[in-house]
């Protein structure tokens, strides 16, 4: 549900890295790992709360326990018009 909730441009990768080894049994214990990416930290900072809010949702609902552990990620791309001209000037001197 919370695709629906995102912006374009927001981006939310997950995977399981430990769900248990049996189909049909609940395991005692999972765990996710999810990267968040946005356009900008303020962004960010609204999917990442929208995110952490999904997980603590869901384990309430199910009765569960949730850790989660922030790993710091990368600022803003902020592109240079000056110097990728001047890149892109002293590139072509050299032919490329």
């Amino acid at each position: 549900m919370m695709r629906q909730q995102m912006k374009p441009k927001w981006k939310a990768h997950g995977i399981v890295t430990n769900g248990g080894t049996k189909p049909n049994i609940i395991p005692e214990k999972a765990e996710l790992v999810y990267n968040l990416r946005a356009p900008s930290e303020k962004e960010l900072a609204v999917l990442k709360k929208r995110a952490i809010g999904v997980f603590e949702s869901a384990a309430k609902m199910t009765g569960c326990q949730v850790e989660i552990e922030e790993i710091s990620g990368y600022s803003n791309v902020l592109s240079n018009p000056v110097l990728t001209k001047l890149y892109e000037q002293n590139a072509s001197s050299f032919g490329i």
